[in-house]
């Protein structure tokens, strides 16, 4: 299992996650100038499918789809259900809806990629974790969008591991917060498979990690590795995430819709 290329979909998720936004072709209306009878900030077709890959970073090449498996009406609002198909078939959940002012994008608890990279820390480490999950909710109104708080700061996950191997103990803290999201920019981009107009959403993660290890003979000794992660997510109409970039102390990343199927 390559845990950068996860690690990096988590942070993505994690919230965002879990954003199920959108762009419009550079034909369609502004974003600023959304009206009712549009499309919300979402894929919202029953059986569409985006496929997005990673054009730039370590993990430059890896893919993954995201297929809409239901969409209906309900109390108001177009709703849509979606699974996010990795490699390793690994498959995360989640959900959104819209009605005329605003789309609701509910974060997902990504079990299966949050729990297979711990799995995957277990069997290295021989460590047993407790852990959490805090989804994030967010909202992204159809008008007067700049400069709009889309979500609030939140602790997205965490997570403790205790251990022992040959006398040696080890113990991990982990935990993953998210700063708030903003729609900063009404941009126009261009990636391989055409021009947008688009929502642009920033926001920090930090990320604290802190190993403990300790032989019950001498002094524990405590590593801290604490850093931040730049975010940005385009969105508009329709689709859903169009492109995102993430900054980190690692270098940096990006990921683009790169096919559309099922519009």
């Amino acid at each position: 299992m390559k845990k950068k290329n996860y690690c990096c979909i988590l942070m993505l998720l994690l919230i965002g996650a879990g954003i199920c936004t959108s762009c419009n072709k550079k034909d369609a209306q502004k974003p600023d100038e959304i009206k009712a009878d549009s499309k919300g900030y979402m894929a919202a077709k029953k059986d569409m499918m985006l496929t997005y890959t990673i054009t730039k970073g370590n993990e430059a090449g890896h893919s993954y789809i995201w297929h809409v498996t239901d969409a209906k009406d309900s109390a108001g609002y177009r709703v849509a259900s979606s699974e996010l198909l990795f490699e390793h078939n690994i498959v995360v959940y989640s959900n959104a809806m819209f009605n005329d002012e605003k789309t609701i994008i509910s974060g997902s608890n990504m079990p299966a990629i949050y729990y297979q990279l711990l799995d995957t820390m277990s069997q290295q480490f021989n460590i047993s974790f407790v852990h959490e999950e805090h989804p994030v909710t967010t909202v992204i109104p159809h008008h007067d969008q700049l400069n709009t708080v889309v979500s609030g700061q939140a602790t997205v996950a965490e997570w403790h591991g205790k251990g022992e191997d040959d006398g040696l103990i080890t113990e991990q803290d982990y935990e993953v917060k998210r700063l708030p999201a903003i729609i900063d920019s009404l941009d126009h981009i261009q990636i391989g498979i055409g021009e947008f107009d688009c929502l642009r959403i920033r926001y920090i993660t930090k990320v604290a990690n802190k190993i403990t290890l300790s032989d019950g003979v001498s002094s524990p000794q405590t590593f801290e590795n604490n850093f931040e992660m730049s975010e940005t997510l385009w969105v508009a109409p329709g689709l859903g995430i169009i492109k995102s970039e993430e900054v980190a102390p690692a270098g940096i990343s990006t990921t683009e819709l790169t096919k559309i199927e099922g519009r």
